[in-house]
């Protein structure tokens, strides 16, 4: 069980409890070589790995966007729009030059993500007046459903957003207005 006394050369004898220190300390040195080993390969992979992301191209450009270029003039399909607010007002994009105009598409039968893509528009629109951004950004909620969504309809919908930002407005128009609107924004309505 216990490790015997052993002859050591010039006569001499180890203890057990020698021969356990001696054996303690070979392995402590044997792990030691180890973690030396495991680092310095874990440093070569950090190594090959940075010199492989700085070897590696540069990432391919953007897709062309579908949808009107920010940087572009507004198609006359989209300024010259003749477009209805909420509450009767006749209102054209080209009518808002100068202002940051932010889009968004709804309909107010929509019950999954149009409340929800609304109430983030309404909610940046406040945090933009309480950034003292007030008149220079415009939030426009955009039907895409015109023979529903009427002036009156939108009204009752704009008021689900109490208190209701002064440069939010909720908009309507023409079926082929509408239509031709959305198509040169690059966005497509079929309805089932």
């Amino acid at each position: 069980m216990f490790a015997q006394p052993r002859a050591l050369p010039c006569g001499r004898t180890r203890s057990w409890q020698e021969g356990r220190t001696l054996t303690r300390d070979r392995g402590a040195a044997r792990h030691a070589r180890a973690r030396r080993r495991l680092t310095g390969a874990v440093a070569v992979a950090l190594v090959a790995c940075g010199a492989a992301g700085c070897a590696a191209s540069a990432p391919p450009p953007p897709a062309p966007s579908v949808g009107q270029q920010l940087s572009a003039p507004l198609a006359p399909a989209v300024a010259d729009a003749a477009l209805v607010s909420s509450t009767g007002a006749p209102v054209t994009l080209a009518s808002l030059r100068g202002k940051v105009i932010v889009i968004s598409d709804m309909m107010t039968l929509c019950q999954e993500t149009c409340p929800l893509d609304t109430a983030n528009l309404v909610a940046a629109a406040r945090a933009a007046e309480q950034a003292g951004l007030g008149g220079k950004i415009e939030f426009l909620s955009v039907t895409i459903d015109p023979q529903r969504d009427t002036v009156d309809r939108l009204a009752v919908y704009r008021r689900l957003f109490e208190p209701a930002p002064a440069d939010w407005a909720v908009l309507t128009g023409a079926p082929a207005t509408l239509a031709r609107f959305w198509g040169s924004l690059g966005v497509y309505i079929h309805r089932t």
